[in-house]
């Protein structure tokens, strides 16, 4: 039988017998409903279906008047494509070698755009085509190169290349608007009042899906996006598969997939380096424009992390977030790793997330889970090499207790299976709030190396089991106020 041993974490600390980490073996027991802490009964229910329509039929671009020669402006013509060939039944406008510049594009029902391998579609370098994406906001025309809206049995597959311009067009103006805000600016410009500083001067998107059924993206590489690359909004059904993501580790608010209140969503097999989280859970932000829908049934298997935040849930967390899946992520020199982050102004329902087989190299903080993002008082944790890690240490004023309101988070049920981290700067966060604390959450065989700090727990409720934290500079895990782990093991 296991032994059972409620402890604050001194106590914890104190059956280590000297060691330098904590460490604690055997394994959980089960959740009240059996098998496995933190699975749902029966699992998550209902996979991602692929679109039932990937039609042989082939549309041609060129023979609406594209050309692949870098130069012409071939939006009017894609397009065309694109209707045509869904005023048909559907079908796959096929694209040969070469450079497409477009504008923005629609796509239609039971439309699949195929890219040859030697194909690049490039956004025009144009800003006066487009207009900015917003979460807080519905659909508009054009906040994406490619959309689709109100749409089923679509898709993009092949081997080519969608260039969003990033770099060459958005990406200053974003700098240059963040600059402009550290100095005072109130807004990040006319119309965006109601944008949080945190989201970052609103621009298009890559690739936008909303309220769409039966999406595939399979093969493609997307790259250098103006800001999100795949925003998934009030969606279901939808599969990523073999899809490579690529924008410069500089580059502003770029990233790689956002599922916002979306459902059956299925990732497998990505490789994403990019500038900000590599793929990010929500569920929307509170007003009264938006639909009121948590995202739920989320599975992402085998995907590697390259440059930026990693993986992670939330910050807009209003609609609530439940049945997410994560199984074999490898994260290598990422900011995060495995990451919930919510605030008292954004909050809602987090629960059900299952996480196994996470391995990191280089991850300055593998594992954060936060209730104060974003903007309340926080610390650095100076660690070694350049500059100081962006940890949400909350400082006492944001500790201090606030009434429990609709967007109050309340993150429970979380679990961490097989986590291995080498290289940390930090170990982790696991924060709740005094009116909300973190709980139900387990960590089982999880093993984390800083060459910083240990772990910080505060106002968190939970259970380790074959837990291994080491840390270089002080205690390798702090704990803070209403703080009880229990450490489950084996005689």
């Amino acid at each position: 039988m296991h032994r059972l041993v409620p402890c604050f974490l001194p106590l914890a600390l104190a059956l280590l017998a000297g060691t330098a980490g904590v460490r604690a073996q055997g394994s959980a027991q089960g959740s009240a409903h059996g098998g496995v802490p933190g699975e749902a009964p029966g699992g998550v229910s209902g996979e991602a279906r692929v679109p039932g329509v990937l039609a042989s039929q082939s549309c041609d671009p060129l023979k609406h008047g594209a050309r692949g020669d870098g130069t012409t402006d071939n939006t009017a013509a894609i397009q065309a494509a694109i209707d045509a060939c869904s005023a048909r039944g559907g079908g796959r406008v096929s694209f040969g070698d070469g450079v497409f510049l477009t504008g923005p594009l629609a796509l239609k029902d039971h439309v699949t755009l195929e890219l040859a391998r030697g194909t690049r579609l490039r956004a025009v370098a144009q800003a006066d085509r487009f207009t900015w994406a917003f979460i807080g906001r519905p659909f508009r025309p054009h906040e994406a190169l490619i959309s689709g809206v109100n749409v089923s049995d679509v898709g993009i597959i092949g081997e080519g290349t969608i260039d969003g311009q990033g770099a060459e067009l958005w990406w200053p103006a974003a700098v240059a608007a963040r600059e402009a805000m550290q100095a005072g600016a109130k807004s990040w410009g006319p119309g965006m009042e109601k944008v949080p500083a945190s989201n970052g001067l609103p621009r298009p998107w890559l690739i936008e899906f909303y309220n769409a059924r039966r999406v595939l993206l399979r093969g493609v590489h997307l790259t250098n996006a103006p800001m999100w690359t795949v925003a998934l909004r009030y969606s279901e059904d939808v599969v990523l598969r073999d899809v490579r993501i690529t924008n410069a580790p500089d580059s502003p608010n770029t990233d790689g997939v956002d599922i916002v209140s979306s459902r059956k969503v299925s990732l497998s097999n990505l490789g994403i380096d990019t500038g900000d989280d590599g793929i990010a859970i929500k569920a929307g932000l509170p007003g009264p424009d938006m639909p009121k829908r948590a995202a739920r049934n989320i599975t992402i298997s085998n995907v590697r992390f390259g440059h930026g935040h990693g993986l992670a849930i939330g910050s807009e967390l209003a609609h609530g977030v439940e049945h997410v899946r994560i199984n074999g992520a490898h994260f290598t020199g990422t900011q995060y790793g495995i990451r919930i982050k919510a605030g008292r102004d954004r909050g809602g329902d987090v629960g059900d997330v299952l996480v196994r087989h996470a391995r990191m190299t280089d991850v300055a903080v593998p594992l954060s889970i936060d209730s104060s993002y974003p903007g309340e008082p926080r610390d650095a944790a100076q660690a070694p090499g350049p500059g100081a890690v962006a940890v949400a240490v909350a400082t006492p004023a944001a500790r201090a207790e606030a009434p429990v309101t609709p967007l109050t988070p309340r993150i429970h049920d979380v679990t961490i299976q097989h986590l291995f981290a080498s290289g940390a700067r930090r170990a982790g966060l696991l924060a709740g709030l005094p009116e909300a604390p973190l709980r139900d959450i387990r960590l089982q065989h999880v093993s984390i190396a800083s060459r910083g700090e240990g772990m910080v727990l505060r106002h968190v409720e939970g259970s380790f089991s074959g837990v291994k934290i080491t840390a270089a500079r002080g205690k390798p895990v702090e704990e803070g106020p209403k703080t009880q782990v229990a450490v489950l093991e084996t005689p």
